[in-house]
């Protein structure tokens, strides 16, 4: 009830300000002209259809199709208030049923008094200055089953309150306070699991009653280096996973239902980026601190330290990218052996194991299927990421590639796309994705899911 009360009056606070400067707009309209309105209202968008094609028992078929309309507005009634609101309608054919989605990306309000910004509403704010993999970006969730070639398109807004003072022309101060918790999608009910398994819906915002998140920034802006140290202290946006509920027969043959459980921690951290030559150096480092014991709840995970290096060099309309993320997890144990998620029809449970003992077995189990959620697998996990990328045809043409591979798992992802722009306006795009690892890996649960190839029509206005 609480949430549905400050979100119709965060709503009411939005469409009353869009209003009342809408109507001094208009009633002054005769005055001003066509030029100054242009500058007070922008609006932009896109429409586009997608065809992704799988495979399916060595036969291609069609995984997703779908047509999709974005419309942006920024209205700016004048210097000290601007107002931003983006919305999405897509429908089509995902995940074998059909969807139709009006999505409200983001709608918040910009207002500046002096060297303080405030902004309000409905909103996706990213911390971190690595490419892709960010220790320190734990406000907004993200939409890893979303179909898209813009990387971008899985992140979600929240509603959440962002201040921010300029307190020298150098150093930059902010705090966020999120309210609510909304939890990142991730679709396991897609993977293949055993009949004894089944993942039940959450609840996908919920009022947090603890104070919410909260986090504090300050951002460093010198000559040759930009930099910031943050903290953040809340609950994490992707959630792990606990049972819901559990029921054994005596014949030994059991039914669970599990559900995604959000978990507390502490994240201090660090990014920077400079300037080496001609090469460009980034940097980013996070320590997650769990609120939690990992013994006590089964969703959360260990305290770890996750950091990540980049170099890029551009060489005319070449530009390369090359980073190492690391992962190190000080209190770590060895992984269990995970049988609960085979392809088989009942839990295959060894002949020494009593009664009594099967739930804290599964807890076990349901503990290593965390772990690799978390990318806990290893106390020391190295990855290497590479995103080539060439502008051609007087940069009508561009090719880009994004690879990883994780050496301490073996999971390899790569990510090709060609974009050719017809016209200012149209676009087409072609690529792939590929994921592959070994067994009780997250690609090796994914790869099904998402292997193959697709093909985009854009039209911007």
């Amino acid at each position: 009830m609480k949430n549905i009360k400050y979100l119709m009056t965060l709503m009411v606070f939005l469409e009353f300000a869009i209003h009342v400067h809408a109507q001094g707009l208009f009633e002054t309209g005769g005055e001003e002209s066509e030029n100054n309105m242009e500058r007070r209202i922008e609006l932009n968008g896109y429409g586009r259809g997608s065809l992704y094609i799988g495979e399916e028992d060595g036969s291609a078929e069609v995984s997703s199709g779908y047509a999709e309309a974005a419309f942006r507005m920024k209205f700016i009634p004048d210097r000290s208030v601007t107002i931003f609101s983006e919305f999405r309608l897509r429908g089509g054919y995902e995940y074998g049923s059909r969807i139709l989605e009006p999505v409200l990306r983001e709608l918040y309000a910009d207002i500046y008094i002096g060297k303080f910004d405030l902004r309000l509403g409905h909103q996706i704010i990213v911390w971190g200055r690595a490419d892709g993999i960010n220790p320190t970006d734990n406000l907004t969730p993200r939409n890893y089953f979303v179909r898209s070639p813009e990387p971008d398109d899985i992140r979600l807004g929240n509603y959440l309150f962002r201040g921010r003072y300029r307190l020298t022309e150098n150093v930059k101060l902010e705090v966020i306070w999120v309210p609510f918790y909304r939890h990142s999608i991730y679709r396991f009910d897609l993977f293949e699991m055993p009949g004894y398994v089944n993942f039940k819906d959450t609840e996908y915002l919920s009022w947090e009653s603890s104070g919410g998140n909260t986090g504090l920034k300050a951002e460093f802006l010198f000559r040759g280096v930009d930099g910031s140290l943050s903290w953040f202290s809340g609950f994490d946006p992707q959630p792990g996973i606990d049972i819901d509920h559990l029921g054994m027969e005596m014949t030994g043959d059991i039914a669970m239902d599990l559900t995604a459980a959000a978990y507390r921690h502490h994240t201090i951290g660090a990014d920077f980026a400079t300037v080496a030559g001609s090469f460009g150096i980034r940097g980013e480092a996070g320590l997650r601190i769990p609120v939690d014991e990992y013994r006590d709840k089964i969703y959360t995970p260990e305290t770890d330290f996750r950091y990540v290096f980049g170099v890029d060099r551009s060489i005319g309309n070449f530009n390369i990218m090359v980073q190492y993320i690391g992962q190190w997890v000080p209190g770590y144990q060895e992984m269990p052996e995970l049988m609960l998620f085979q392809q088989l029809e009942e839990m295959p449970f060894p002949e020494t194991l009593s009664y009594t003992e099967i739930p804290a077995m599964i807890d076990e189990q349901i503990k290593g299927f965390n772990r690799i959620i978390h990318g806990q697998t290893h106390r020391v996990s190295h990855t290497f990421s590479l995103r080539p990328s060439m502008d051609l045809m007087y940069h009508t043409l561009k090719i880009d590639v994004f690879a990883m591979y994780n050496l301490s798992t073996e999971e390899l992802t790569v990510m090709p796309k060609l974009t050719y722009s017809v016209t200012d306006y149209w676009s087409l795009s072609l690529g792939g994705q590929y994921f592959g690892g070994p067994e009780n890996t997250l690609n090796d649960m994914a790869g099904p899911v998402f292997n193959g190839g697709f093909l985009e029509v854009k039209r911007s206005f």
